[in-house]
């Protein structure tokens, strides 16, 4: 599983400029829907944190923090965590993450 995120607010690494990358240079076919299909990202106050899309197909997912700039996890320290327990998640409940013990001690 890839997760990809960017603050929206951003200049350095900017959201559109990675968008741009995943579609053309990386041949990411349906990141062209995330104009349409993006859906909000509610935090856990019930406060829109952000926007993304799940391309459940190819197992990547692709955020967009509100009110974040370069630095998400210092932007939006809440946020940013959040953001790592859902993929973490996600990605045990799909068993796309090995967590046994005895794989992660070898690695």
């Amino acid at each position: 599983a890839v997760m990809i995120y960017n603050g929206d607010l951003d200049l350095i690494c900017n959201w559109m400029g990675e968008y741009a990358a995943l579609k053309d240079e990386y041949k990411w076919p349906d990141i062209a829907q995330f104009d349409d299909v993006s859906e909000e990202w509610l935090n856990n106050d019930k406060k829109v944190a952000g926007w993304y899309y799940n391309d459940e197909t190819n197992n990547v997912v692709f955020y967009k923090v509100a009110d974040s700039g370069h630095m998400v996890p210092h932007d939006q320290p809440a946020n940013a965590l959040e953001l790592l327990e859902i993929f973490i998640k996600d990605a045990k409940n799909a068993n796309i993450v090995d967590t046994d013990p005895d794989t992660i001690r070898e690695l």
